[in-house]
């Protein structure tokens, strides 16, 4: 199946999933807690379904949060979608909009298609390592009237990046629930770098479209977390001209890992931020330590 049939099919996941989403989050909120203590709804289990349903005719493997092969089944694929049905569970019960449906096609180790979907606010966001990434707005309403990816883009519009003043202060965006002190210690260098920071916490993979689109400057997470988490948005990053590296080693993730876990990272809105940082980091003899 060529790239454009694959990016339908996860749009078409993606919008059906938020339906599911949308169901739940117009009743009262039933949260159960898993065995790592996150939250999970109805509304979790309900996406998982329907994308899993809606992938299957991709005839490629799919990897979700709600239902991971064991890594015997997973080992030697070099191509497979990696699902988070729906990423900010706790956004989500706590209703405050930051939740989303996050799906990535894996190639070879790295993402090539992402789609990011809020249900919240109603706004697709579709990137593929053949195009610039474009979001569309309503595109729960409009989905009946588009079948052609290029339909798609037309009626959405190319993500732009805003550049802001050297003078403003730097942007750094986080999350709203694992703000930990080695993500306090990286922001505290970030200030002795580049003077006042302005801190914003978000939950779920909307923080990479803050960062893809230069909303926010650097989102960093040095804290182990769930590969299919970041897939989606890390492509989001890169399309734009950012990036999105280990930390504190600065190589590239990739994806597929025994454990699906992704390491400690740093995203930057721009590369040459990340350039400018280290440089000075190098100026003043000062050493990035885990």
């Amino acid at each position: 199946m060529e790239r454009e049939k694959l990016i339908l099919k996860g749009i078409e996941a993606a919008l059906k999933a938020g339906d599911e989403i949308r169901k739940v989050y117009e009743r009262p909120i039933q949260a159960i807690k898993k065995k790592d203590f996150s939250p999970l709804t109805e509304a979790d289990l309900n996406s998982d379904k329907v994308i899993r349903e809606t992938l299957k005719a991709t005839r490629i493997s799919v990897i979700s949060e709600e239902n991971v092969p064991p890594p015997s089944k997973r080992k030697g694929k070099k191509r497979f979608w990696l699902v988070d049905p729906l990423d900010g569970t706790r956004e989500f019960v706590e209703r405050n909009g930051q939740f989303c449906v996050s799906i990535a096609l894996i190639e070879e180790g790295n993402p090539t298609i992402g789609i990011i979907y809020a249900p919240a606010t109603d706004i697709l966001y579709v990137a593929s390592i053949d195009d610039k990434p474009f979001k569309v707005q309503g595109a729960g309403y409009v989905k009946n009237y588009i079948t052609s990816y290029e339909e798609w883009k037309e009626h959405g519009e190319q993500l732009k990046q805003y550049v802001p003043d050297e003078e403003e202060p730097l942007r750094v965006i986080a999350s709203a629930h694992h703000l930990n002190e080695e993500t306090q210690q990286f922001i505290y260098l970030l200030e002795r770098v580049f003077g006042e920071v302005e801190l914003t916490q978000k939950g779920s993979a909307l923080k990479f479209i803050a960062i893809a689109t230069g909303e926010a400057d650097v989102y960093p997470r040095i804290a182990p977390i769930n590969e299919w988490d970041i897939a989606a948005g890390v492509l989001f990053v890169k399309k734009m001209g950012g990036s999105v590296v280990q930390f504190p080693s600065g190589e590239e993730i990739t994806f597929g890992s025994d454990e699906l876990k992704a390491p400690p990272f740093v995203a930057w809105a721009t590369d040459s931020l990340r350039k400018q940082f280290e440089q000075e980091l190098k100026e003043q003899n000062i050493a990035l330590s885990e």
